[in-house]
């Protein structure tokens, strides 16, 4: 059943480039159109192409639709990118409104997650979300210590850090991900001494598109907000 509709972070796509007819409409080669950017964009009413237009399920909480159409499909997509499933390891930079999400979708997905904090006060609340650990992050030895142990390291940080535990962390062919706006280039090393030519990756997105942003909409989970 079908409680409502709502507008997945775009108005319009062109449909007829190849990203569009792959199912990628979020890359339209011809430039989608953010819903932010459309007349309307914050009014009670809006008009958006019908592809972009996704069924709410009756059971979701009306409240919980505007996060996950927006930062929840943002951590999301890495997942689906990934092929993240119950057996995967996966570690979360920056706990915050991406990073929570993160870790309820990946919590709903059965795998092992590790979030990686530098709020020492967080670590009950992070743990109460899903986390199987938590790490500080400020914590050289803490970091040194979890070499080649992850699938995929999402980070959803804004600024920029001391990136090279966090490529040591990974576990061969793991893929780091990052979704955080970091104005400076990462300095990513094509050799470790440590630990040679792991195969990693090291990819980013944006947000999704509509079967993706349809499907995070299936996974029923709940969001911790705060009202203003």
């Amino acid at each position: 059943m079908v409680s409502a509709w709502a507008s997945a972070g775009r108005k319009e796509s062109c449909q007829h480039c190849n990203a569009c007819i792959n199912g990628e409409q979020v890359n339209c080669e011809n430039g989608s159109v953010p819903t932010i950017m459309n007349k309307g964009g914050f009014a009670s009413h809006l008009r958006a192409d019908w592809q972009w237009v996704i069924p709410l399920p009756e059971s979701m909480d009306i409240t919980t639709a505007g996060p996950l159409l927006c930062g929840g499909i943002t951590v999301f997509k890495p997942l689906l990118m990934h092929n993240i499933n119950a057996t995967s390891r996966v570690g979360v930079i920056g706990i915050g409104g991406l990073g929570h999400m993160a870790i309820k979708l990946l919590r709903a997905m059965g795998a092992e997650v590790t979030a990686f904090s530098s709020n020492a006060s967080k670590t009950e609340s992070i743990l109460a979300m899903g986390a199987d650990r938590v790490v500080n992050s400020r914590d050289p030895q803490a970091l040194n210590a979890l070499a080649g142990q992850f699938d995929l390291i999402i980070s959803t940080v804004a600024v920029d850090l001391d990136w090279q535990p966090y490529f040591q962390a990974l576990a061969p062919h793991g893929k780091f991900h990052t979704v955080g706006a970091v104005m400076k280039p990462f300095e990513v090393p094509a050799f470790q001494p440590d630990h040679g030519v792991t195969d990693a990756v090291m990819p980013g997105s944006s947000t999704g598109s509509p079967g993706q942003i349809a499907f995070v909409n299936e996974t029923g989970i709940a969001l911790t907000l705060r009202q203003r």
